[in-house]
């Protein structure tokens, strides 16, 4: 035997055991008890033992509840592999007590059985041919011992196998027969559980108290023979003693109380009989009746409702239009006749239904026919008059031909969140919008709008995160979605949980790097959830999202992953969260050539000098002041998280200049060289931004360093002079910005300086 501690494969049965525990194959009578030791339930967590080899066995020491038979056996068989095959396997054994582990004498054996994954095993003979029964005879408080035999070797990695219940292995109850060494306690091969390994023993009926019609009570009884009297059986072991044999005694008009029947007769009850109780009885009760005509009836006592050949449709019940239609003389257009209530012989082209309890074929003659002016506008010929009106239609009588005559069919139309029934065209006269055909103006929701006026809820999820329409989320602590004009929201979520893994949405319940690389995808334009979901957040720490995807949600949810973030889905704060300044740099923009050819590409590349700027240093030391002094010698390195540039082209006198790629250069003075393998990045083309930080951690810098390189190309007609410049505002947080070690650390910039490039045209 393979040690079992490392070969317990433990899984969650949360799926499994839905399915397991409809597939048992024999539901026990009343006297038979289930004995085991496992606490093994639906929805629990169980462990696959696939380290046995053929030959071994697992087993179990029960106790039988009572003196009876032992009549079954059950085993839990597992595989992880989904449609996995049944198995033969060697044998289950049932063997006396013996002296634990070793079981004694052996009680009964069944060869071959044959286990199928993902269900309880259930063996009820000994004999494949299902003729000899498993009958061992136990007595009270025996213990007795199943033991399970395998032919096959289980799969390390997938089984099929007995299974453990993972709660803890109880001393003297589990032990193994190990090829090599033999019986030995399952407990001390450090198996963590129980195994899933039954028995049943059929304790027999016993007697107890009856309780019968007119209040007789019978001592003796079992619960077969009770039934079969029409009694109530008071339990096993019960007496007349002991049973309170009280029914469910009526009183005019509405009362009710549980006395036997001799008191409910003194009180001048009425007795409902027994087995029943106040609790469950509905004195005196009425419900909707339907009539044999098809119509339907509210608030009829049953009785009434049968004598006048009615069906009652239960206690309170209401009538909801589904009573069954009478059968009539359906009338064909080649002379034959059907019986076929009204809604079938409407479907049979050209035919004509005479009426409720008409007859065939007597009844299909004389019955008015001709055009029907449908209620959608439309019209149909050689249509019965009962027919026509049953439908709604108009019946332009006997006889008649469709004209064209027919009215337009009217539908609601809305002006504003006013409402009149009118028809397309003059809905459209009025300057309204017409809902449909036979729309009406009714105000179901009562807010005092007809419902046909009133603006779906949303059209994007934007509309339901943002009601102001500012593009703010307002709500940042909810997923949205809109599904067919209807908002849509999940359970509370972290602010910073913006999705699932490979992209998928909703939010999973856990800040990790997916949340991260969503906001990463969402600036780069290529998110696949709606964006208004993904905006976790604002600049600098600030927990109300700034109507943006960009750099600040990516690190918000990397500060929520590392268990940083100040974001929660209490009040927001009333005031922004005021940064905290640790430096400032310059940005420079380099052109690779200073004159172009039109339709020839060029390079912008983008550094970042902090050697020659002011430093901000900390708030303390300035008593809150932004005053700015020169860097000293000495000075710590400016530390740096992350950044986000934004280039915008100017100039020219003919021609453009467009931005075709973004790109960060393997170069040594890389201002995250030497840490790319903790970096991240993202290009957005089309808005000419990008943006690039670390996962974990921040690098000291000075001196100057490259950050992007952005690539154009200049149409065939520029000509002039063009400016690249990084735009900058702090106010906008969608264009340049860096972010020191942490989310509230500001890094100014206080200088940009562009690129010129000239372009001398054709």
């Amino acid at each position: 035997m393979r040690f079992l501690s490392n070969r317990s494969l433990c899984v969650s049965l949360s799926a499994v055991v839905m399915l397991t525990l409809q597939s048992v194959a024999h539901r026990a009578p009343a006297a038979e008890v289930t004995v085991q030791n496992d606490t093994f339930i639906k929805g629990g967590a169980a462990g696959i033992q696939a380290g046995f080899v053929p030959g071994e066995s697992a087993a179990v020491w029960l106790t039988s509840p009572c003196d009876g038979n032992i009549v079954a056996l059950q085993v839990f068989w597992l595989s992880t592999l989904p449609g996995a095959l049944p198995s033969l396997e060697d044998s289950i054994t049932v063997f006396a007590e013996g002296s634990f582990p070793v079981p004694g004498a052996q009680l009964a054996i069944l060869e071959g059985p044959v286990m199928t994954p993902g269900v309880f095993n259930e063996f009820r003979h000994l004999d494949e041919n299902q003729t000899i029964p498993l009958i061992v005879p136990v007595t009270n408080g025996q213990t007795f011992v199943v033991s399970f035999k395998f032919f096959n070797d289980p799969d390390d990695a997938t089984g099929p196998s007995v299974i453990d219940d993972q709660d803890g292995c109880q001393a003297d109850r589990n032990a193994i027969d190990e090829a090599t060494f033999g019986w030995f306690n399952s407990c001390a091969f450090f198996v963590p559980g129980d195994w899933v390994i039954r028995a049943v023993v059929d304790c027999g009926a016993q007697p107890g108290a009856c309780c019968e019609g007119l209040g007789v009570c019978n001592n003796g009884t079992t619960a077969a023979a009770c039934g079969a009297a029409g009694g109530v059986y008071q339990g096993d072991g019960s007496n007349c003693t002991s049973a309170a044999c009280n029914e469910a005694c009526c009183f005019m008009p509405s009362g009710c109380l549980d006395l036997t029947f001799s008191d409910c007769n003194i009180a001048g009850g009425f007795t409902e009989g027994p087995g029943t109780d106040c609790g469950t009885t509905v004195c005196f009760p009425t419900g909707a009746c339907c009539d044999p005509d098809g119509s339907c009836t509210t608030d009829v006592d049953p009785t009434v409702c049968a004598a006048g050949g009615g069906s009652y449709q239960g206690n309170n019940a209401p009538c909801n239009g589904s009573c069954p239609q009478p059968d009539g003389a359906c009338c064909l257009s080649g002379g034959g006749c059907l019986s076929l209530v009204q809604t079938d012989c409407g479907v049979i082209p050209n035919s004509l239904w005479a009426g409720a309890f008409t007859a065939c074929p007597g009844d299909c003659t004389g019955i008015p026919v001709g055009a029907c002016c449908n209620p959608d506008g439309t019209c149909d010929n050689d249509i019965a008059e009962t027919s026509c009106t049953a439908a709604g239609g108009i019946f332009q009588g006997d006889p008649s031909t469709c004209d064209g005559t027919c009215p337009a069919p009217q539908g609601a139309c809305c002006v504003g969140q006013s409402c009149t029934l009118e028809t397309d065209a003059d809905c459209t006269g009025m300057s309204g919008t017409w809902a449909g055909i036979l729309t009406d103006c009714a105000d179901g929701n009562a807010n005092g709008v007809p419902d046909e006026c009133e603006a779906p809820p949303c059209t994007t999820a934007a509309d339901c995160a943002d009601p102001l329409g500012d593009g703010t989320t307002d709500d940042v602590c909810t997923w949205w979605e809109c599904d067919a004009g209807t908002c849509v929201a999940t359970s509370l979520v972290h602010p910073s949980d913006t999705g699932r893994a490979l992209g998928e949405c909703p939010p999973d319940d856990f800040c990790n790097l997916a949340d991260a690389l969503h906001a990463l995808t969402c600036f780069a334009g290529n998110n696949t959830c709606d964006t208004i979901n993904i905006d976790a957040g604002g600049p600098l720490g600030d927990c109300a999202p700034d109507g943006f995807c960009n750099l600040a949600d990516a690190l918000h949810a990397l500060t929520c992953f590392a268990g940083n973030n100040s974001c929660t889905c209490g009040p927001s704060p009333e005031a922004p969260v005021e940064p905290n300044v640790v430096g400032a740099v310059s940005l420079t923009a380099v052109s690779g050539r200073d004159n172009v050819e039109p339709g020839e590409e060029f390079t912008v590349r983008v550094m970042m000098n902090t050697a020659d700027v002011r430093r901000v240093p900390s708030a303390d030391s300035l008593s809150g002041t932004r005053r700015a002094v020169r860097a000293s010698r000495g000075e710590p390195a400016l530390q740096l998280w992350a950044y986000q540039l934004h280039a915008g082209v100017s100039g020219g006198r003919t021609g453009s200049i467009e931005l075709v790629d973004i790109t960060i250069e393997q170069r040594e003075d890389f201002v995250f060289a030497g840490a790319t393998d903790n970096a991240f990045d993202a290009f957005n083309v089309e808005n000419g931004q990008m943006l690039a930080g670390l996962f974990n951690g921040s690098v000291a810098k000075a001196g100057i360093d490259y950050l992007a390189t952005f690539t154009y190309r200049a149409s065939p007609d520029a000509a002039g002079t063009f400016v690249v410049d990084i735009l900058h505002d702090d106010a906008d947080q969608d264009q340049t910005f860096l972010v020191g070690s942490e989310l509230i650390d500001k890094i100014e910039v206080v200088r940009t300086d562009p690129a010129v490039v000239t372009i001398y045209g054709r």
